[in-house]
């Protein structure tokens, strides 16, 4: 055997189990960092070359409830990559979600600066450096165990063993644990460790996982959750399913073990049977005095957007509350998920299956789009030009900033449903020639 075969010093430690996101456009450093990190078993790394791919890709698993842990970049100048890392940057920071995700700035050794160098350089304003501690910077290196060594020194600062994967929320008296959309042996490892150390607690709390998400129909994976819920209940600690689809549901029966899963319709249902309290929802008056001011511009920069780009005049009914809204038959949503200190949650704007036909026509039509990726990415376009219009108006007219957004196609009524994810919605329908559209603006708080 080799030393490496016999001795793997990465085994146990944050690196191993926590994932890492690593851009470079260098194709020979990446297959050698590649080739180091598979040499020693560690799967947590994903790679890429392309800063808005990563960008977008990032965000999108992080709507699915995966996360990150560190983000690495690898700095070469002569691409200009100056703007690219201050670009990163600002793209990353502006997510409410990633303030605070530690990045790795990998640089040459002859290139002399400092981390408040790099802020003042590249970003144009040593203000932009808030101290906290989250950016490191380390020289290249032949040896790809320094950079790997780094990594984990940085996770050691800014995690620790009782880290997680999932999005764990601690209610007291109950654990809801939100699995992401795709599992794999990370995710399968870490919810044996989370299932361990309530064992090590010896707290009776209840469990709840929370399937929103979750879309993997790997029989192999529900087996391996089914293992842990066993083992827990063996525990007399009880645990419950949610908000499971109707794929999901019929892996589970398919595979007898349905019953152990506990599925309940929502997390009321659970609550209610175990007469523990349910959690009070703000009043409905309450949000409307908070989201008016994000409910205007939003109105104005859709019916602009429609007329600038499809030549379609549309009037507004509304703005009205609603609680708990239903799609009933909608088919399809066009979405903006927000992030922002101020503002987090979701503008949809959701049709019927004849209206998002006529929809999908025109912008065939009018923009002579022949196949399905260019109409997407045209539609991406223009709610990113929406978004853009409503927050230049909110930021001149209310000093009311929304940090970043993503784009979002949505089809079914029960993953319209899913994106909801808000009890209270202002809701404003729009005709138009080619139908009516809800426009929903779902607010999850305002400050």
């Amino acid at each position: 055997m080799t030393p490496r075969e016999e001795v793997n010093p990465y085994e146990n430690t944050l690196l191993y189990r926590l994932r890492t996101l690593i851009v470079s456009s260098n194709k020979v450093f990446m297959d050698k960092f590649k080739k180091s990190a598979m040499s020693y078993k560690i799967e947590g790394i994903q790679y890429e070359n392309d800063v808005r791919v990563m960008r977008t890709n990032m965000v999108n698993l992080l709507n699915v409830g995966h996360n990150y842990h560190v983000l690495i970049y690898d700095y070469y100048p002569g691409d200009d990559n100056s703007k690219t890392f201050a670009k990163i940057y600002k793209l990353i920071k502006c997510d409410i979600r990633l303030k605070k995700l530690p990045m790795l700035f990998i640089k040459d050794a002859g290139i002399q600066f400092s981390v408040e160098d790099l802020f003042t350089n590249f970003l144009q304003s040593s203000k932009e450096y808030a101290g906290d501690g989250t950016i490191s910077i380390i020289d290249r290196s032949d040896s790809m165990d320094n950079i790997l060594n780094a990594i984990n020194e940085l996770m050691n600062v800014h995690y620790n063993e009782t880290t997680s994967l999932f999005t764990i929320e601690d209610k007291g008296k109950y654990l809801i644990i939100n699995l992401p959309q795709k599992m794999d042996k990370l995710y399968i490892d870490d919810l044996k460790l989370v299932a361990n150390r309530i064992f090590a607690e010896n707290e009776k709390k209840l469990i709840i996982y929370n399937y929103k998400h979750y879309e993997d129909v790997s029989p192999n994976n529900l087996r391996e959750i089914f293992k842990v819920i066993f083992n827990l209940n063996k525990q007399k600690i009880k645990c419950y399913s949610v908000f499971v689809n109707e794929e999901t549901s019929i892996l589970m029966e398919k595979s007898g073990v349905i019953n152990a899963f506990r599925i309940k319709k929502s997390l009321k249902d659970v609550l209610k049977e175990n007469n523990l309290p349910i959690e009070a929802t703000r009043a409905a008056s309450k949000f409307v005095s908070l989201d008016v001011e994000v409910v205007n511009p939003f109105i104005v920069a859709t019916v602009k957007a429609y007329k600038k780009h499809l030549d379609v005049s549309m009037g507004a009914q509304g703005p009205k509350i609603n609680n708990n809204y239903e799609c009933g038959n909608a088919a399809f949503a066009i979405v903006i998920n927000i992030q922002s200190a101020k503002f987090n949650g979701t503008i949809l704007q959701i049709f019927k299956t004849d209206v998002f036909s006529n929809f999908m026509k025109l912008v065939r039509e009018k923009h002579q789009l022949s196949d399905l990726k260019a109409f997407v990415e045209f539609t991406n376009k223009m709610l990113m030009e929406i978004f853009e219009m409503a927050k230049k108006e909110l930021i001149r007219s209310s000093n009311y900033e929304l940090d970043s957004a993503t784009p979002e196609i949505i089809q079914r009524s029960e993953n319209i449903q899913k994106a909801i994810k808000y009890a209270t919605s202002i809701n404003i329908s729009l005709n138009s020639p080619i139908g009516a559209v809800d426009l929903l603006i779902n607010p999850e708080s305002q400050k």
